[in-house]
């Protein structure tokens, strides 16, 4: 435990140092916690988690966004990617799972940078970037936070499944497709559209993104399936999608027509749900024949 402690206080000690080369060296740190809590009993992982926060935090006293930042997601990430391995779950599901952690964190420690630094940081953020001259900014905030954890996360998940494997610990990527995706797809579009409803649009915007990136995820599984099939059925839904978005940019031209893409969603979750059922009907039959 020891050791593994040093490493995550070692790595989070440069980082503020080096801030660029920083965020680099954090991909590394979920595959501590997770060799960590592949090689000890789970019952030990808090003892671990609060040294390592309690040091981290230590050692970069003078400014320690970084421990939370970085370090406090990689200690819940690491331990998402152990438990995926030991139960054998698909590890889509858990880059899925760690990117809603990672935005999670994100959010809680927003106010608390703000009340440490007495700045306002997503505003300091927007006019970094210039984009404070863009009309109603503020409805992409939260989708935008989460579409830069959905990219850490993926770079963190191409890590770690790389490294661990060279360890002898394999993150498995079914050959199946996910239902679980294809229900977050349908979910998060129906809040997607409820919360337009209401016109409260950043969480709208949000829960948009986050009802994409199952379908892209599940639209993957699909095609490794059957790629001809499932290649042209996910052409079809981006087409059919992409002609309820001009109809109804036609019918009310303003920014918040852009949230009725949640349909490709829902298209390629029900095309998932239908397929689904079609095999369990014909392994029932097969398994009425064999008797």
């Amino acid at each position: 435990m020891a050791l593994m402690v040093a490493l995550n206080v070692i790595f989070i000690t440069i980082a503020s140092y080096l801030p660029f080369g920083g965020i680099i060296l954090c991909l590394f740190l979920p595959l501590i916690s997770s060799v960590f809590a592949l090689n000890t009993k789970l019952k030990f992982y808090p003892i671990y988690l609060i040294c390592s926060l309690g040091l981290g935090m230590a050692t970069t006293f003078q400014d320690f966004s970084f421990t939370l930042l970085y370090l406090l997601p990689s200690l819940i990430q690491g331990l998402l990617f152990a438990i995926t391995i030991k139960h054998r779950i698909d590890g889509t599901l858990a880059y899925f799972y760690s990117t809603f952690v990672l935005f999670i964190v994100n959010l809680a420690i927003i106010p608390l940078l703000n009340l440490i630094y007495s700045v306002d940081t997503i505003n300091s953020i927007i006019v970094l970037l210039s984009l404070n001259k863009i009309d109603n900014i503020n409805y992409f905030i939260y989708a935008f936070i989460y579409i830069y954890c959905a990219i850490c996360m993926f770079f963190v998940y191409i890590v770690t499944k790389g490294e661990l494997k060279r360890i002898g610990y394999n993150l498995i990527t079914f050959t199946s497709f996910s239902l679980q995706f294809a229900f977050m797809g349908i979910l998060f579009s129906i809040i997607n559209f409820i919360f337009w409803y209401f016109k409260m649009f950043n969480i709208a915007f949000l829960f948009l993104v986050m009802s994409l990136l199952s379908s892209i995820i599940l639209s993957i599984q699909l095609i490794k399936t059957k790629p001809l099939l499932f290649g042209i059925l996910t052409g079809v839904s981006i087409i059919v999608s992409w002609l309820i978005y001009i109809f109804i940019l036609n019918w009310n031209n303003n920014l918040e027509s852009f949230l009725i893409l949640s349909s490709f969603a829902i298209c390629i979750s029900l095309i998932a749900l239908i397929y689904y059922i079609y095999q369990r009907i014909v392994a029932k039959k097969q398994k009425r024949e064999g008797n």
